[in-house]
């Protein structure tokens, strides 16, 4: 008897024979539940914290360097577990028409406010001069800033981007020759930018 006589009793005296429909095996391995676990987390490949919370509270506002401030708090977010307490626009000073603080988060148990700057030059290299120059008027501002804020927080933190480690050594470099009054209670955190990051950072606007 062949396969397909067989088949044709099969039908005519049993139950029906009914065809599989093709559907794509998905093997479930170890490799693809890791992938699956991966792609479904929001840190480091989705959107954070304090990312969201940025979007939402600075929505009515227009602020020039939005890109950076908040690609600065999702870092502190993602390393430190920072939390978002107010934005630029939330931050009460008097007398009012100093330096501002970009914004404010909480920092193992602690209220600082972090104020974010790139070091760049459009024009030729970045050099000692030119860091000394953007460090200088950086923590002055945030040490006017702490002065005029009706805020309670602990500690400043100067947050610096860099586009290359080049940069960032030439900072770090200048940084230990300012004078001890300038450095007063603030921590200067240097991050290099790369990539999609760098484009968003130091991009002209």
């Amino acid at each position: 008897m062949t396969v397909a006589s067989a088949a044709s009793q099969t039908r005519k005296w049993g139950s029906p024979v009914r065809k599989r429909p093709n559907r794509p095996r998905v093997r479930n391995s170890r490799r693809n539940r890791r992938w699956t676990k991966r792609r479904d987390d929001s840190p480091p490949y989705g959107v954070g914290l304090c990312t969201q919370n940025f979007s939402v509270r600075l929505k009515h506002y227009t602020t020039f360097h939005f890109e950076r401030q908040v690609l600065s708090c999702e870092l502190l977010y993602r390393l430190f577990g920072a939390q978002l307490l107010k934005t630029e626009m939330e931050v009460t000073y008097f007398p009012q028409g100093g330096a501002l603080t970009d914004y404010t988060c909480q920092l193992f148990g602690v209220q600082v406010g972090v104020s974010v700057t790139r070091a760049m030059k459009f024009r030729g290299e970045f050099d000692r001069e030119d860091a000394e120059k953007l460090l200088m008027k950086k923590l002055t501002g945030v040490i006017n800033a702490t002065q005029n804020t009706m805020e309670s927080w602990d500690k400043q933190i100067l947050h610096v981007w860099t586009p290359s480690k080049h940069v960032a050594r030439v900072v770090t470099a200048t940084y230990h020759t300012l004078p001890a009054d300038v450095k007063a209670n603030t921590v200067v955190l240097v991050t290099v930018a790369q990539g999609n990051i760098s484009r968003e950072v130091f991009q002209n606007r």
